[in-house]
């Protein structure tokens, strides 16, 4: 029985060495990677953009690649990207996690997103059957500059989440307002950011989402001259101040079409 116990002691101290040798990790990559912008930023030099590096491809096969990208790779894309539109911002955005540096971070981002995050809204009677499950799928921009996380439901046995399918059908639910605007990156010097503030929402003082903050730059428009339509897509960082904020910012992507006029 003591073994037990021993071993269970060492394999949870291990774990959270484990988790935390990961976050100082992932804020040091985030210190020098910013660092390097802002010596760049003050001294003048021009931060040459690499938007040229993603390939021409279609929307399905854009968010693959974007999805292969490392957080470093991610994270030195978005500091020379620059804020979308104000105007364009407004409506539905389908949305995934991207790489979280590590096995151990992106799971917890996971973990944190799909899990956590994703609970269904107490007090209300829920039609959420047992079988099924939600994860976050994106965010809608409203009116009077707030917005608010999506979630899709999917069946538990499924791996496969079809947006398009599920778009159709209206499968999802709503949770988690913020406040966005235009603003001057405060941590991503030089350009400016779509800024997410979660805390006028929150009305748990111990809520883990109060100190959360998003920032959003545009990628690139993709044109899919078949369909008349082009697509948005849009690069985040996703923090909260009490897991180390934007130094331990985790990547996440979103998207929108737009019918052509």
């Amino acid at each position: 029985m003591v073994a037990v116990d021993l071993l269970s002691i060492s394999t949870a101290t291990a774990a959270c060495f484990a988790l935390l040798t990961s976050n100082l990790m992932n804020m040091y990559q985030t210190i020098s990677l910013v660092s390097s912008n802002k010596k760049n930023f003050n001294s003048g030099m021009i931060h040459e953009p690499t938007i040229e590096e993603i390939p021409d491809l279609n929307t399905d096969d854009t968010i693959k690649y974007m999805k292969k990208l490392s957080r470093k790779e991610l994270i030195t894309l978005f500091l020379t990207l620059d804020a979308p539109s104000i105007e364009k911002v407004h409506g539905d955005w389908n949305g995934c996690l991207l790489d979280n540096n590590n096995w151990i971070m992106t799971k917890t981002s996971n973990f944190f997103t799909h899990s956590l995050f994703a609970k269904r809204i107490k007090g209300k009677k829920s039609t959420i059957p047992r079988k099924e499950k939600i994860l976050w799928n994106g965010k809608s921009f409203g009116d009077n500059l707030v917005g608010i996380n999506r979630f899709f439901i999917i069946d538990k046995s499924s791996s496969i989440n079809n947006y398009e399918q599920r778009e159709e059908k209206k499968e999802y639910y709503q949770n988690h307002k913020f406040d966005y605007k235009i603003s001057p990156s405060p941590f991503f010097k030089g350009n400016k950011s779509l800024e997410l503030i979660y805390k006028n929402h929150q009305a748990n003082p111990l809520s883990l989402w109060k100190s959360m903050k998003d920032e959003l730059r545009i990628v690139k428009a993709i044109r899919d001259e078949k369909l008349a339509k082009t697509t948005i897509l849009l690069l985040g960082m996703g923090s909260m101040k009490w897991s180390g904020g934007m130094y331990n910012a985790a990547p996440f992507c979103l998207w929108k079409s737009i019918e052509d006029d």
